[in-house]
């Protein structure tokens, strides 16, 4: 019988409206699909196959199905209404729909004209669009600082594992040309889990006057995901260890299950074979195959793992048009306003972020969103002008995007550097100090500093050094936006040092593994993240660094260097200090050394400030010598 439009769905309709609604009474107890008696038999089978955790967590997940999942809540709380989300009434009518096919589907129990069980707490409800629908969610942490979610104790929430993109390319471009993939997604998988009937009256929603029980896991609850992913992880364990295929070749998210295999074994087959037979004998639903590959395929050489579309026919990735689509649009679109909200750029920066974790390169570009982010948090549901720098930066996002969107080779897992790497250590020399009145004041007067960098041969001879001395106004009255002094800024003076090689000898250095070895461990943290955080000036050099391994097509390792502790650390220390430099070192670096060529940096270093542009021109310098 089909459900009447209405035209406001704030109110509760007439009777003849819910004449046609679905029912479906409170039941008397929790119930599953899952074959308990089954998964029990599965895991007892195990014996001497899996270690102690995996029978503990095993044994969880049956307790689970037998006895309710705990809503892991720290105390009791209140019975209350939190008012629906304005998402929920503008798709109104495909909130009903789902509701009204909830029930139908036996995910909601009702409705009930009042609260069917005592101390009841109806949850928000909000619309999430997606891809041709509308999912309805229940908002959990609301309202503030009394909601579902916050008063979870996190100490109760078993660790949840979960596959990345990024982990998966790995292991297609690893397994090799025409390896074959295979994904499985499991139907309606949170409501396999039920919850204890206890918790039952913290999973309520209230939707047009009437009231309705949840008595599954739920979409919005923190404390659903770690429940499910002990059931999806023991179901894996268990056609892992059936099929004997190695582990490294298994990926999951939650109710995702993903396979991929050289094309000469039969892992790709036995895996997904043994695994529907599993999921078939514990009743857990599979969806079909998907005629596009992407919700779920088997024995593929194509296909959409985690939002990323992969083809190990050529080794390649490629980010999704319906994805791409939407970010171009919206960040066109607040370009051309000239502002944004909060909102719309964390909607742009979500999808940034979702290339990133594929294209590193991205990584670099984004301090001056980030900042933004921050301060549109700070003036929250304002419109604020987007500044120069990250209209930039979000051009530069969008260009790599687009890119992604036309495919790009896999890349290779991170490895350690080889022995033929080429190693250079380096030091700087920041402004001394004098503590007058308990508070540290830069000397007025100071002896010449700077940054070094040097090099040796096999035989511990030396045979590069590259060095930079540090102007008076930069060691005694610069300061950056926030007041703090440019000759104290270690992060900011030892990212110099570490730049030099790639200044001075840039056409050595091509296609090279390059390591560094630096005292400061910030700038090891700064690179690992492309930006140094509270130091927009360190995070400008890690940008330029960033933008000449793309240009010298090299690869960048970043290490850690006790001060002093090795005798390339030593001269790099006397060398950044002309008063520590012995007459008989200065006379073999004068032999071995290499200026640094780039204008753009010197001219900065006299007058050193926080601009964005000065990365681009370190490359430009850098371009004109190579090319």
């Amino acid at each position: 019988m089909e459900i009447p439009l209405l035209e406001d769905y704030k109110s509760s309709p007439s009777k003849d409206f819910w004449e046609k609604f679905p029912h479906s009474p409170l039941p008397s107890g929790i119930s599953t699909r899952v074959n308990i008696t089954m998964l029990k038999q599965k895991v007892a089978s195990m014996s001497g196959k899996w270690t102690r955790h995996q029978f503990i967590r095993a044994n969880r997940t049956i307790q689970d199905l037998e006895e309710g999942a705990s809503a892991c809540q720290s105390r009791p709380l209140p019975p209350m209404v939190v008012p629906n989300a304005e998402s929920a009434y503008e798709h109104g009518a495909m909130i009903t729909d789902n509701i009204a096919t909830w029930v139908k589907e036996g995910i909601l129990v009702g409705p009930f004209p009042s609260p069917p069980v005592s101390g009841f707490r109806a949850n928000s409800i909000m619309a999430v669009a997606q891809k041709n629908k509308v999912r309805l969610v229940l908002d959990m942490s609301r309202p503030e600082g009394r909601s579902f979610n916050s008063n979870i104790n996190p100490l109760r929430l078993g660790k949840v594992f979960m596959s990345t993109a990024k982990q998966f390319s790995y292991a297609v471009r690893e397994a090799g040309k025409d390896a074959l993939m295979n994904k499985d997604d499991t139907e309606s998988a949170y409501k396999l889990i039920p919850v204890r009937q206890e918790d039952w009256r913290l999973q309520g929603i209230r939707w047009q006057g009437q009231y309705y029980i949840e008595p599954k896991l739920i979409f919005g609850s923190s404390a659903s995901v770690p429940a499910y992913d002990s059931l999806s992880l023991t179901v894996s364990d268990l056609a892992i260890t059936a099929s004997q295929v190695p582990a490294r070749c298994i990926f999951r998210t939650l109710d995702d299950e993903v396979s991929v295999a050289p094309a000469a074994s039969t892992w790709a087959q036995d895996f997904s074979r043994v695994y529907k037979e599993i999921c078939a004998e514990l009743n857990i639903p599979l969806a079909p195959p998907c005629p596009n590959r992407e919700k779920a395929f088997t024995l593929q050489t194509a296909g959409r793992v985690l939002g990323i579309w992969f083809d190990s026919s050529n080794l390649s990735w490629l980010y999704p048009e319906d994805k791409l689509v939407p970010v171009v649009h919206n960040t066109l679109s607040i370009l051309e306003a000239g502002s944004c909200t909060l909102h719309q750029l964390q909607v742009i920066m979500g999808s940034v972020n979702d290339v990133a974790q594929m294209c590193p390169f991205l990584k670099g570009f984004r301090k001056p969103i980030n900042d933004f982010l921050a301060l549109l948090e700070m003036h929250e549901g304002q419109t604020i002008p987007i500044p120069a720098q990250v209209r930039a930066d979000l051009l530069t996002c969008l260009r790599i995007m687009s890119t992604a969107g036309q495919g790009l080779p896999i890349a290779a897992r991170p490895s350690a550097p080889p022995l033929n790497s080429i190693l250079f250590t380096s030091d700087a020399a920041g402004a001394t100090t004098t503590k007058i009145q308990g508070k540290q004041v830069i000397n007025p007067v100071q002896a010449p500093r700077g940054a070094a960098s040097v090099a040796f041969d096999q035989e511990g001879s030396l045979t590069f050094v590259s060095r930079i001395q540090w102007s008076s106004h930069l060691l005694t009255t610069a300061t950056d936006s926030k007041g703090s002094a440019y000759g104290c800024k270690s992060t900011t003076l030892e990212m110099v040092g570490l730049l030099l090689p790639f200044l001075a000898i840039p056409d050595q250095l091509v296609g090279k593994h390059v390591i560094l070895q630096v005292d400061n461990i910030a700038t090891l943290f700064g690179w690992e993240k492309k930006q140094v955080k509270d130091d927009v000036s360190a995070s400008i050099l890690v940008r330029a660094m960033h933008m000449l391994e793309a240009l010298l097509t090299c690869r960048i390792h970043i290490q850690h260097l006790p001060r002093l502790s090795s005798p390339a650390g030593v001269w790099a220390d006397h060398l950044s200090r002309v008063g520590s430099t012995s007459a008989e070192e200065e006379q073999l670096a004068s032999s071995r050394e290499f200026p640094p060529c780039s204008p753009s940096l010197l001219a900065w270093l006299e007058d050193p400030s926080e601009d964005w542009g000065l990365a681009e021109r370190i490359v430009q310098d850098i371009e004109l010598i190579i090319f």
